[in-house]
Parts: structure tokens; C-alpha cells; sequence
């Protein structure tokens, strides 16, 4: 837009997010009300990601604003101060994270992680699925905490060898990785419980003369012979 819903909202971000305060957080929810306004999203699915600092206020922000945010995926971010987790809601999370990060230490993720799938009363037992498919990082496993309220899932990719830098990570051309983030989002909006695939896309904008279908559990929007 012209700036003007915005404005005034944006932090300090010589010193990084603000994560003791409201001010970023205002601002995310101003410019959600703009896109809302220009493009009539659906605003109960819209979904937060970030990379390292950026994932820790993903995190930040679903906590401050849970009726706004479906789910959390976040690359090699969390707090790094360790408090706690207060969520008023089940909260999805997809969370990827290196184990060589000398950034971000790995080492804390699975106790910042397990605040959150104790938040959402997951059970402790996770599914575990080792070499799980990732052309850029070969041993890949996926822990994922289910039977949580509300059908959440709290996911975490854990990737061998991977440090804090994400370069040539998602450049596969079968961008598996991408596909499998907008699977995991596109079960929730901010309502309790999963979303049937028919309920995801009945509420997405097309032009007219478009028409929407699922591929392998992606949207597909074409129009013209284009995708």
C-alpha cells in the first residue's frame, strides 16, 4: 500500500526484533490488516516464519497473537534466553534447525520444542522418521509430537551436518522441502482442529477466470495454460 497503515509501527531493528514489547508485534498485525484490506485474504490463515532471529519472533508473535496466527515454521530460530512458552492456544509448529548451528545451538532446540508440545498437550512420544527424504542433506530425521489438542503437530527436521546457513538448501528443483511446509500449514487456520483439503482452498481468491485444484496436496492455480 501507500505505507500509511504501517506507519509509525515498525522497531528498532538496529538492535534487532522487539521481544520484550509490543511495537513489532503491532506492526505484523497492521500489515496483515493492509494486505487484508487491498487483497480480502483469508486472515484466519495466515502463518508465521522466520530465520534465526526472525524464526525466535515467529515464536514471539504466536504467543502475542494466537488468535492471529495458524502455525509457526521456523529455520534455526528460538529463544535463546530459554523462558518459557505461553500460548493460549494449541500452536502447529514446524521447526527446522542444523545440528553443527554454532548460532543457534542445537543443543537447546529439543527443550525450547518441548515447551511448546507440552503447551499444546502432545503426547511425549513422538513419531520418529529417520533418512526422511531432503535432497540437500542426506540422514534427515523428523520427529514429530502428535495427539495434541485440537489436532496439532509440533514438528521438528533436524539436519546432520547443517550449520546456521541455509544457502543452496531449498535450490532442488523438486523443492520437496517448500511442498512439505505448505502441506503442514495448509491443515490449519486458527480455529481448533484440522482443515479438509476442499475447506483449504474454498476460501483462496482466484480471478475469475481461474481455476483452483490439489497436486499432491498443493494448490494449484491456472489460468490461461498457466500455473
Amino acid at each position: 500500500r501507500d505505507g500509511e497503515a504501517v506507519s509509525g509501527s515498525w522497531g528498532n531493528m538496529s538492535s534487532g526484533w522487539d521481544m520484550d514489547g509490543m511495537k513489532d508485534v503491532n506492526f505484523m498485525l497492521d500489515m496483515i490488516d493492509a494486505v487484508k484490506a487491498d487483497y480480502n485474504i483469508d486472515d484466519t490463515r495466515v502463518y508465521m516464519t522466520g530465520y534465526s532471529m526472525g524464526g525466535a519472533f515467529a515464536y514471539y508473535m504466536a504467543q502475542k497473537a494466537p488468535d492471529r496466527v495458524a502455525a509457526v515454521v521456523s529455520f534455526s530460530g528460538y529463544d535463546i534466553l530459554g523462558g518459557s512458552v505461553s500460548c493460549s492456544r494449541p500452536m502447529p509448529v514446524f521447526h527446522f534447525h542444523g545440528t553443527s548451528d554454532n548460532i543457534m545451538d542445537y543443543n537447546y532446540v529439543a527443550g525450547y520444542l518441548r515447551k511448546w508440545y507440552n503447551n499444546s498437550s502432545c503426547s511425549s512420544s513422538p513419531v520418529v522418521q529417520n533418512k526422511y527424504p531432503c535432497p540437500a542433506i542426506a540422514n534427515a530425521t523428523l520427529t514429530t509430537y502428535i495427539n495434541c489438542d485440537c489436532e496439532v503437530e509440533v514438528k521438528l527436521l533436524n539436519l546432520p551436518g547443517l550449520g546456521h546457513d541455509y544457502d543452496g538448501f531449498f535450490n532442488h528443483s523438486d523443492n520437496k522441502q517448500v511442498k512439505d511446509i505448505i502441506k503442514f500449514c495448509k491443515q490449519y487456520n486458527t480455529s481448533c482442529g484440522k482443515i479438509s483439503p476442499e475447506e483449504a482452498i474454498e476460501n483462496i481468491v482466484a480471478e475469475p477466470a481461474a481455476t483452483k485444484r490439489i497436486d499432491d496436496g498443493v494448490l494449484v492455480i491456472e489460468r490461461g495454460g498457466k500455473t
